[in-house]
């Protein structure tokens, strides 16, 4: 199975999250940075930030989530 090109930019923009101290906002602005290099038009941007916002957890939803 191959990871989509989506794909890679959502791991990088989750593991961003969860490796730093980033707000939700900081790690999506850096994400529309990234998904720029990797030549996604900016449309397409937009939907995958709609589901990334849903799958980078604000401080207040990180701060339930138990640190392993």
């Amino acid at each position: 199975m191959t990871i989509s090109r989506v794909e890679k930019a959502l791991i990088f923009c989750l593991a961003t999250r969860a490796m730093t101290n980033y707000t939700a906002t900081k790690v999506r602005t850096r994400f529309r940075a990234v998904m720029a290099m990797m030549t996604f038009t900016a449309a397409q941007t937009t939907i995958v930030l709609r589901v990334a916002k849903a799958a980078i957890p604000s401080k207040v939803d990180r701060a339930r989530i138990p640190s392993t």
